[in-house]
């Protein structure tokens, strides 16, 4: 299923698109039904450019609740016993988010400023546990505006987003007010 939203000011300008997808696990067979799936990224064959470490606290999923998904899958163990993991998972948009904020503080964002931060994509691989230890290893090209990242765990050594893609980009004035309007 793919969901695509978009964000319009109080101007009716257009400030944001958000498209997402689903998937259910251990469904198959549906390959060939609806539009193409985007091309896989890959992660260059040399060493990152930058690589951004940063530790989920064992209350992360909790806390994240506040994000509006009440989901049982993160805080109720035996819930998520009965979908195959050995205890609640962290919420994917927290793990986006944390590679959100290490594309940002890689050094490869001009200033780190997030409004040139024009879109960012990644395919959720394995799920992460709260108290796990999230690795972002990201690559640029000198002058491209491209940014490839993927993220780990530390501990398990399993990559939980894959074909990571941030597009950087002139500074949007319709973002940096809404940036500087939230100090």
């Amino acid at each position: 299923m793919r969901e695509e939203t978009r964000f319009v000011n109080e101007e009716g300008r257009l400030v944001a698109v958000s498209i997402s997808g689903s998937f259910l696990r251990g469904v198959t067979g549906f390959q060939s039904k609806g539009p193409q799936l985007p091309q896989r990224i890959s992660v260059p064959a040399r060493p990152a450019a930058a690589v951004i470490e940063e530790p989920t606290s064992q209350e992360q999923a909790l806390i994240y609740r506040l994000s509006g998904d009440y989901n049982s899958l993160h805080a109720d163990p035996e819930i998520a016993q009965t979908v195959g993991f050995e205890r609640p998972i962290l919420h994917g948009l927290c793990t986006f988010g944390h590679s959100a904020r290490a594309v940002l503080r890689s050094g490869l964002v001009p200033g780190g400023n997030p409004a040139m931060l024009r879109s960012l994509t990644a395919r959720f691989s394995k799920p992460a546990f709260p108290g796990e230890t999230l690795v972002t290893s990201l690559w640029k090209e000198d002058g491209s505006q491209e940014i490839v990242f993927q993220t780990r765990v530390k501990e398990r050594g399993v990559t939980v987003l894959e074909g990571g893609l941030a597009i950087i980009g002139k500074n949007s004035p319709v973002v940096q007010e809404a940036l500087q309007s939230k100090l």
